[in-house]
């Protein structure tokens, strides 16, 4: 009974603290993971009517719902409150994923849903690492894009197998197994399997198609903490590898400047996908903070140091992210939407940092910080529907 009681009690604490959780849990043949949101979605059941605007968001972790208790506190959900009855507003995020499979899932399921508006969030902590690797952490392997000296994508699945992107925008999603419908069992059997069952693939072996690029991406041996502290010098050398500080650095160290070309090949793409489909791509800069007790350390910010490490040093920029994608988007055509400013200038004015950000280990802004997103955001995307 007291093992039965525990459980149950675990299952309403996930449920109310990680609601995203029919999370990323979910294995997908092509992307690789997703949520339970994305897997139920049936977009050809809901036909549109012809005054109505669909704006889909598209996004991880932020807009999967971490750091909320109720999925109706994100932002995308607040902006359904305020716009025309006749607006119509889906998100498809999941966490972890990054800009690459971002498109896949648009190409699945949200090109069907025939939006109007495409509003596809960037979260500068992680979207630039996640396109440059073929697996996230414990989640299962990925399908990633490669691009050449031409500038031309092609896409292969987890273990270097080439794709045919027109062969992923028409296919179906498909769980590997029926998953049961408890949150807790799920996140338990999953860290449980991951930690004790689970070997890994021996790299020469599995992952010899892979180019080695992508095979870098190992977040657990990052040291965010001597950032903040400002330590001389670092134990470790971010501006070498693929790690949560890559979109930060402002120095074109090789590795930086393929993560950077690479993202601008995929938002060409996208915006073709889009444009064909006759809607607008825009591109939103989320205002997600690097270390969650200094302010000005938000993407789009302006902290700037220069680090020194054992393999030389780097510049860490918060507002890189911000002109990296001005320039992108600029060549690209692509609408920008940046809040940052005004989000910043939002907290420090009316609210108290760690009201936003309540966890010192948690990067994720709280519903606060989603409302006060909505609130910067809601007349431009009234706009860009109408016009």
């Amino acid at each position: 009974m007291s093992l039965l009681l525990a459980f149950v009690f675990s299952e309403i604490m996930i449920r109310h603290f990680l609601p995203e959780i029919g999370l990323a849990l979910r294995k997908d043949e092509l992307l690789g993971w997703s949520n339970d949101n994305f897997q139920t979605f049936n977009p050809k059941g809901k036909p549109k009517n012809k005054n109505t605007k669909r704006i889909l968001f598209l996004g991880d972790s932020f807009l999967a719902g971490s750091g909320l208790e109720e999925l109706e506190q994100r932002f995308p959900d607040q902006l359904k409150k305020v716009m025309k009855p006749n607006n119509e507003i889906h998100t498809l995020a999941s966490g972890g994923w990054g800009t690459d499979q971002q498109l896949l899932a648009y190409l699945l399921k949200g090109r069907a849903w025939q939006p109007d508006l495409v509003v596809l969030a960037f979260c500068a902590n992680n979207d630039i690492a996640n396109i440059l690797s073929n697996q996230h952490g414990t989640l299962p392997l990925k399908s990633y894009f490669v691009l050449d000296e031409h500038e031309n994508l092609t896409l292969y699945n987890g273990i270097g197998q080439p794709l045919n992107l027109l062969d992923f925008s028409s296919a179906k999603t498909q769980n590997e197994t029926k998953q049961p419908g408890s949150y807790a069992f799920n996140l338990f059997s999953h860290h449980f399997k991951n930690s004790f069952f689970k070997k890994k693939p021996a790299q020469n072996n599995s992952f010899q198609n892979v180019d080695k690029r992508y095979l870098s991406f190992n977040f657990s041996k990052e040291k965010p903490e001597e950032l903040y502290a400002q330590k001389e010098p670092l134990s470790w050398a971010p501006q070498n590898g693929v790690n949560h500080v890559s979109a930060y650095i402002h120095e074109d160290f090789e590795t930086n400047r393929y993560q950077w070309r690479l993202l601008k090949g995929i938002l060409k793409e996208f915006k073709a996908q889009v444009e064909n489909n006759h809607a607008k791509l825009a591109l939103l800069l989320l205002p997600v903070i690097f270390n969650p007790r200094d302010l000005s350390s938000i993407a789009g910010g302006t902290f700037t140091h220069q680090y020194q490490t054992k393999e030389g040093s780097f510049t860490f920029r918060a507002d890189e992210p911000k002109k990296r994608l001005q320039k992108i988007t600029q060549d690209l055509e692509i609408i920008f939407l940046d809040p940052t400013e005004a989000f910043i200038k939002e907290v420090e004015q009316n609210h108290d940092v760690q009201k936003i950000w309540s966890s010192p280990t948690d990067r994720h802004f709280n519903a606060k910080g989603h409302q006060i997103i909505a609130d910067l955001l809601a007349d431009k995307i009234r706009k860009l529907v109408q016009d």
